[in-house]
């Protein structure tokens, strides 16, 4: 008998990284903050992961990436530009280092 796994299950088994052809779509805060606050209470070692998330939204985002592109190399700005313009918005985690 085939188990069924629940919708949450099959899109976390059958996730992807996606690299280009972004929705065009804002991304709240709200709902990225709510959702990290679960996600960090996934099962593992026992242990909460020391993360933190940086939200960049889609109204600062053009701010941030210029503020990236501005540490790089001449060469490079264009073409990261353009590369960080795709997405709708930026998660950052982060986490202290030992």
């Amino acid at each position: 008998m085939e188990k069924r796994i629940s919708a949450i299950a099959k899109v976390i088994r059958e996730r992807r990284s996606i690299k280009s052809g972004y929705v065009d779509k804002e991304v709240s805060q709200e709902l990225v903050m709510n959702l990290l606050k679960d996600a960090v209470w996934a099962p593992n070692h026992g242990l909460r992961e020391p993360w933190r998330f940086i939200f960049v939204p889609t109204d600062k985002k053009s701010k941030f990436i210029e503020e990236i592109v501005d540490t790089l190399p001449e060469e490079l700005k264009e073409n990261r530009r353009n590369y960080l313009s795709q997405p709708a918005a930026f998660l950052i985690i982060v986490m202290k280092e030992e």
